[in-house]
């Protein structure tokens, strides 16, 4: 049985509706990750479950009870908040301390669950700092403490990495998974950030304009994004608009992909810039048009841009005779950095498989 679940959750600021039928469920032990762009509602839908907003319609139930209304309080739940939101003028011991106070636990049992989170999240040593003499890693590692100590059913994070440099926020996302799974706790994170959310959830929460559009394993969401905005969202470069055609897509510029199997239409397709490889260009009098039918899965164009990015090499492709919006990106191993320069003919070989067939955005 799900430990939380939300049932057809709405919810409007004015005229503007935020959330749109959302509905969720949770099981006992999962990390789930909700992401997606600024105001398509994720946030929203972290403070209805911790009961910092109410909806307009619809339930939360927690382990099989109606929380709709519960105060935040009275919840099994505990929030980390994107800034923290630490005590300045509370040492680190007693900003731990806060949430066992308000439930009244203090003693033998307050001492062991300050000594257990203190060894598990490695802040042993600080308890008499203050927030402000902390670093921004240690800040945070005191903000999840404070909220794993009173062992919530459901644990809650706001972004919580958002405000870390990118070497430590790398670092502190490992620890991070590493304790929910130790713990086996039930954690919600929301994300804007897909690297992010791959790198910790069980589960992917993709929501669009106040809407849950795919939800699915990090492999799923990933490898198979069901419509424009999630392989856009999951950094998927490459999305042509046009139709099917035989056992082909042709865009709208004329370009013709293969497409894998007995495939349903859809009006776009992508092809993830790392599956695709570059080869260099065959003799003038075999190079096909870009434009016609191909036989294989075989396109050609020039180097318009190169970028080096260290591990890998982002090449942007002018296919020959195409328009300039219909350039396709490659990423190449770092290998490959010195193979091919701004200004080089090429063709790009395009895998088994690696068409990716979308539907439309549910709001189009």
């Amino acid at each position: 049985m799900s430990e939380l679940t939300l049932e057809q959750i709405s919810k409007s600021y004015g005229s503007v509706q935020v959330l749109r039928e959302v509905s969720l469920a949770i099981a006992e032990g999962e990390f789930v990750a909700i992401l997606g762009p600024s105001g398509c509602g994720k946030t929203t839908t972290l403070n209805i479950v911790a009961g910092f907003t109410e909806p307009d319609a619809g339930r939360v139930r927690l382990g099989g009870v109606d929380i709709t209304r519960q105060r935040p309080e009275r919840r099994d739940t505990a929030l980390v908040f994107q800034n923290y939101a630490l005590f300045p003028h509370m040492t680190v011991r007693k900003n731990i301390e806060y949430g066992l106070r308000a439930r009244r636990i203090g003693g033998a049992e307050a001492r062991a669950r300050l000594e257990r989170v203190g060894k598990l999240l490695g802040i042993t040593g600080l308890e008499d700092r203050y927030p402000g003499q902390l670093s921004g890693g240690q800040q945070q590692r005191v903000a999840v403490a404070r909220a794993l100590v009173v062992q919530p059913a459901v644990l809650l994070l706001d972004e919580p990495l958002s405000n870390l440099d990118e070497k430590l926020r790398k670092s502190v996302r490992t620890e991070l998974r590493g304790i929910q799974r130790e713990l086996r706790q039930t954690a919600i994170i929301v994300t804007h950030d897909h690297e992010e959310a791959l790198s910790l959830a069980d589960r992917l929460v993709v929501m669009d304009a106040g809407r849950v559009v795919q939800a699915g394993t990090p492999d799923e969401v990933f490898s198979r994004p069901r419509t424009r905005f999630v392989a856009d969202f999951m950094g998927i470069t490459n999305i042509f608009a046009g139709a099917r055609s035989g056992g082909r897509f042709v865009t709208e510029g004329g370009t013709s992909l293969p497409l894998p199997g007995d495939l349903p239409g859809a009006p776009y397709v992508a092809l993830r810039p790392s599956a695709l490889r570059l080869a260099a260009a065959p003799a003038p009098d075999s190079t096909a048009s870009a434009g016609t039918a191909q036989s294989g899965a075989m396109l050609h164009g020039v180097v318009a841009d190169r970028t080096y990015l260290g591990d890998t090499v982002q090449y942007r492709v002018a296919l020959t005779g195409q328009p300039e919006t219909e350039s396709v990106t490659v990423q190449a191993s770092s290998e490959q950095a010195g193979a091919f320069a701004t200004g080089d003919r090429v063709g790009i070989e395009i895998p088994a498989g690696a068409v990716l067939p979308l539907q439309a955005d549910d709001h189009e």
